[in-house]
C-alpha cells in the first residue's frame, strides 16, 4: 500500500480528508463481528493564516518552509536541500504538505519502516493520526504548548495551548460530541451521515486539555525512512492526478527520516529560521514546539472548572457556561471510538480525518482559510447567538449483513436524536411507497370523483334538509329582530355612547372594572379614595431603616481608643439590616482630643441579615458625623450568612477599609451587594 494522494483544496464545498489508520480500523469491522467502529466527537479549529512571523514575536502563523527544520534537536535554515518549491496557491501548499508530510508519515509507520526494524502492531487500539497530526501543526509553527495548572487539571502530566495574546492565536476552539450517525443504503450503495450540531446556546470550550501517549507503534527517539525522495510507492517517474508534487516533506531533510523527540510532554521551544530558498537568502522566523505525542484528553474527570462547578458534569455543558465565548473554526477533526463488543469497556478515541470548511483567500505574503463566527446569546445585550449544524456523507463498501458502523445517540444531546431518526426512516419509507402508488391512488381519485356527482343517499339528503330548515330560521329570527328600519341605527348610536364614555373615562356603573382584585404589597399602595378610580402609588422611600447611635448605648459599641474588639455578640453590637435602602448615623459622645475619636484598634461592624437577606443592588450608607482618627488601624465590615442565618458567628467578610483610603476624618461608606448567591459587595466611599 502506497502513500494516498490527495487534491488541492476545493474552492466549495469543503475538503474531507481521512487517515489510513481509521480505514484500517472500519476493515476490521468487515472481518471481525466482535471489532465495532462507532463516531464519537468533533472538534473546531481556527487554522493560523499562511504569513512570516517577526523575529521577536514570533506569531504562531504557518509557515510551510519550517517543515524539514529540525536537525539534532535544533532548528536551522536548510539551505542545501530545498525540499519543496511553493506554489502561490496556498491551497496547493496545505495539499502538498497534508499529503507529503503527514499521510506519508503516517504510511511509513504502518510499514513499520523504522530504524529499529519493528513492524507495525495493529492490534493496539490507539492509531498513531492524532499524534502525527499535532506533530504536523507544531512543525509548522502553527501550534504551541504549555502545562496545565492545578486549577486546569485534576491530574498531572496535562497540558493546554500557550494564553492566546496579540501575537499567539489559540487553534483548538471547541469540543463537542457527535449527535447522530444514520446509515443509508440507497441504489446499490450505502454511507453513513455524520452530523456535527453545534447548538446556540453554547460558545467555546473555555478550557482544552492534553496529554501525551506512547506505545510500541510510537514512542520517543524513534525513527522512520524509506530512503526515498518521493512519498511512498511513487518515484520519479510517477505523476500526480492533479498535478502536485509527490517529493516527501521530512524532519531530517539530510537522512530523509522522520523523527519523535527524546521524551513526549516537552513544552520546550526552539527558535530558529526556516527557508526552502537553496540559497538560504529568504530565512523566516520560526518557534517550534519540541512537544510530541499529543492526542485530546476529552475526559471530563480531568477538568478541574468542570469537577468543582457542582451545576456541570459533561464538556458538552462546560460549553454553555457563562466562561465560554463567542469564536470562529475554519476546519474540524472527526473522532472515533474503536471497542469490542464482548468488552466494551476497553476502547481508544482515534482521529478520523480533517474536514477544511473553505478554501484558502491567497493574498501574497498573507493568505488565510475563510472562518466561520459562532456568537452565544448575550444574556446583557440581548443580542441573539447562531448555531450551526455540518452533515458528512462518508461511503464505506460494507455488506448488509456485516454492519460495523453503528447509529449514534448521545445522552446529552439537545434534542431527542433517537426519535429524529425514526421520523427520518419513517419518511423516507413514506415517500418511497407513496412513489410506487401514486398512479393508482390518482386513478381512484378521479373515479370516485365521478360517481360523487351522480349519487347521493338518504342520509345525505336528510342532512341537506336538515340544514336548510335551520337557515330559514336563523332567517326569519333575523327579520323580527330588524323589523323597524331604526333598530340597527339605534343599536349603533348606543354603542356608540358608551364608547365615547370610555374614551373620556366616565364609565357607568355596568362598564365599570371590578377593582377588588387589585392588593397592595411591600412598596405599593393601593389609593380608591375616589369612587369608581384607582390610583398605584409607590410608597418607598429613598432610605427605609434609619439607625442613629453612639458608641456607649447604640447599635455600634466599639469603646473607641480601648483597644478592645468584640469578644462576644450580642444585639447591640450589630446593625440590623432592613428592606431597601438603610442608613446609620455614628454619633461619638467619648470623643477624645479636640472631639476626634482615636482607634486603638481595629473597628468591626457586623451586619445581621436574619430576618431580611442582602438582595442585590440593596445599600446601606453607614455616616461618621464627628471626626475619627484611625491611627493605622482598619475598618472591618462583616455579614452573618456564610453559616446559620442569625447564629451569630459573622466569617462572610464585606470588605476592609484601611487608614490609608480614607477621604475625610469624617467618612461616609455606602455598601453595595452586588451578588445576593455568591454575597459579593462593593464599598464606595464617598467621603
Amino acid at each position: 500500500m502506497a502513500t494516498p494522494l490527495i487534491n488541492a483544496l476545493r474552492v466549495a464545498g469543503g475538503t474531507f480528508y481521512t487517515f489510513s489508520s481509521a480505514a484500517n480500523d472500519i476493515s476490521k469491522t468487515f472481518t471481525d463481528d466482535d471489532a465495532r467502529f462507532v463516531f464519537s466527537k468533533f472538534v473546531l479549529l481556527d487554522l493560523p493564516d499562511v504569513a512570516t512571523p517577526s523575529g521577536v514575536n514570533y506569531e504562531n502563523f504557518v509557515v510551510w518552509e519550517s517543515l524539514g527544520s529540525f536537525y539534532g534537536g535544533t532548528v536551522y535554515p536548510n539551505s542545501t536541500v530545498p525540499y519543496v518549491d511553493l506554489s502561490a496557491d496556498q491551497n496547493i501548499n496545505f495539499a502538498e504538505s497534508f499529503q507529503n508530510y503527514l499521510l506519508n508519515f503516517e504510511q511509513l509507520i504502518l510499514k513499520g519502516s523504522n530504524t529499529l526494524a519493528q513492524a507495525y502492531n495493529p492490534t493496539l487500539l490507539y492509531t498513531i493520526s492524532e499524534r502525527i497530526f499535532w506533530k504536523w501543526l507544531a512543525s509548522l509553527n502553527a501550534i504551541r504548548f504549555r502545562s496545565a495548572t492545578t486549577a486546569e487539571s485534576n491530574v498531572t502530566s496535562r497540558y493546554t495551548e500557550e494564553d492566546p495574546t496579540t501575537y499567539y492565536k489559540r487553534v483548538v476552539k471547541y469540543i463537542g460530541d457527535i449527535d447522530i450517525v444514520n446509515n443509508v443504503s440507497r441504489d446499490g450503495y450505502s454511507y453513513s451521515e455524520v452530523y456535527l450540531n453545534v447548538p446556540v446556546t453554547h460558545g467555546n470550550t473555555p478550557l482544552i486539555l492534553f496529554k501525551t501517549y506512547q506505545d510500541s507503534n510510537y514512542s520517543p527517539a524513534r525513527a522512520w525512512t524509506n530512503g526515498n525522495t518521493y512519498v511512498d510507492g511513487r518515484d520519479s517517474g510517477s505523476t500526480h492526478p492533479t498535478g502536485l508534487s509527490l517529493t516527501a516533506y521530512y524532519d531530517n531533510l539530510i537522512n530523509q527520516q522522520y523523527l519523535t523527540w527524546t521524551s513526549f510532554g516537552d513544552t520546550t521551544n526552539v527558535a530558529g529560521f526556516a527557508s526552502s530558498d537553496p540559497l538560504g537568502l529568504s530565512l523566516k522566523p520560526v518557534l517550534l514546539s519540541m512537544m510530541d505525542g499529543v492526542i485530546l484528553d476529552t475526559d471530563a474527570s480531568s477538568y478541574a472548572p468542570i469537577t468543582s462547578n457542582s451545576l456541570i458534569s459533561t464538556i458538552s455543558e462546560f460549553n454553555a457556561t457563562d466562561t465560554a465565548a463567542d469564536f470562529s473554526f475554519n476546519a474540524a477533526l472527526v473522532y472515533y471510538d474503536t471497542y469490542s463488543q464482548s468488552t466494551p469497556t476497553n476502547r481508544a478515541r482515534n482521529l478520523y480525518g480533517v474536514l477544511v470548511l473553505d478554501d484558502y483567500i491567497n493574498q501574497g505574503t498573507f493568505s488565510y482559510i475563510k472562518r466561520f463566527d459562532k456568537f452565544k446569546p448575550n444574556k446583557i445585550t440581548k443580542l441573539n447567538g447562531n448555531g450551526y449544524g455540518l452533515k458528512l456523507n462518508l461511503k464505506f463498501d460494507t455488506s448488509a449483513d456485516n454492519v460495523g458502523v453503528e447509529t449514534v445517540i448521545n445522552d446529552y444531546s439537545t434534542f431527542s436524536m433517537d426519535l429524529f431518526i425514526d421520523a427520518s426512516t419513517r419518511m423516507q419509507e413514506a415517500a418511497d411507497m407513496f412513489l410506487n402508488q401514486e398512479t393508482d391512488i390518482i386513478d381512484i381519485k378521479n373515479r370516485l370523483d365521478e360517481l360523487e356527482q351522480f349519487y347521493f343517499s338518504q342520509t345525505s339528503l336528510n342532512s341537506i334538509t336538515q340544514r336548510l330548515s335551520a337557515l330559514e330560521t336563523s332567517l326569519n329570527n333575523s327579520n323580527l329582530a330588524y323589523q323597524s328600519s331604526t333598530s340597527l341605527l339605534d343599536l349603533i348610536n348606543k354603542n356608540a355612547d358608551n364608547i365615547n364614555q370610555i374614551l373620556s373615562g366616565n364609565l357607568s356603573l355596568n362598564l365599570t372594572y371590578n377593582t377588588d382584585i387589585l392588593k397592595q404589597g411591600d412598596g405599593i399602595l393601593i389609593d380608591r379614595s375616589i369612587p369608581n378610580q384607582v390610583k398605584i402609588l409607590s410608597r418607598v422611600q429613598e432610605y427605609n431603616n434609619f439607625m442613629l447611635c453612639n458608641n456607649t448605648s447604640g447599635y455600634l459599641q466599639t469603646t473607641f481608643g480601648n483597644g478592645q474588639t468584640f469578644t462576644s455578640l450580642t444585639d447591640n453590637n450589630i446593625l440590623i439590616l432592613s428592606t431597601y435602602t438603610n442608613y446609620f448615623r455614628q454619633i461619638n459622645t467619648n470623643s477624645g482630643t479636640a472631639g476626634i475619636e482615636t482607634f486603638g484598634d481595629n473597628l468591626y461592624i457586623n451586619i445581621q441579615d436574619k430576618n431580611v437577606r442582602w438582595k442585590k443592588g440593596q445599600t446601606m450608607k453607614i455616616v461618621f458625623s464627628e471626626s475619627i482618627d484611625l491611627s493605622g488601624y482598619n475598618i472591618i465590615f462583616r455579614t452573618d450568612s456564610e453559616n446559620t442565618f442569625g447564629n451569630g458567628v459573622y466569617q462572610k467578610l464585606i470588605g476592609t477599609v484601611t487608614s490609608s483610603m480614607i477621604l475625610s476624618s469624617k467618612p461616609i461608606f455606602e455598601i453595595i451587594c452586588t451578588d445576593e448567591n455568591q454575597y459579593l459587595f462593593n464599598i464606595d466611599i464617598l467621603r
